[in-house]
């Protein structure tokens, strides 16, 4: 027979897994693959296969930016998976920067707007980190 101490904790660890339970459900329900619109705002995909369609008729305009800053080269792009797994608005472009093929920073972005501000800030601080003072070139 449980004490009543002992019912309360049993009765807090069941409502702490009906809340993770609902909120896996939630997540499980939102959309994970996204496609851009005319406007270049995220649109949800029906499927894998809708999604990749797009991708294969419109994937240059998943580029936001490239630029080569002193050996270095900042990309910025829409990546269509919502890489925010569910937890708060989804996270669908990223930059990175990569220096001799290999990635290093990286930032996510919800909008095309955002992705393309982080974009120039981050060729901002490239150009700022370039040793000689080297220009950053659009690719």
């Amino acid at each position: 027979m449980m004490g009543n101490s002992e019912a309360k904790l049993a009765g807090g660890a069941a409502a702490a897994l009906a809340k993770h339970l609902a909120e896996a459900r939630a997540r499980a329900e939102r959309p994970r693959y996204y496609t851009l619109d005319g406007e270049k705002r995220p649109v949800p995909a029906p499927g894998l296969g809708e999604w990749a369609d797009w991708f294969a008729e419109h994937g240059e305009e998943s580029r936001v930016g490239r630029d080569e800053c002193g050996g270095a080269t900042v990309s910025t792009v829409f990546l269509g998976i919502d890489h925010n797994h569910g937890q708060g608005p989804p996270l669908l472009f990223e930059t990175m920067v990569f220096v001799n093929g290999h990635g290093g920073y990286m930032e996510r972005y919800h909008t095309y707007d955002d992705a393309l501000i982080g974009h120039m800030r981050t060729v901002k601080l490239a150009k700022e980190g370039a040793k000689g003072g080297k220009a950053c070139t659009m690719g």
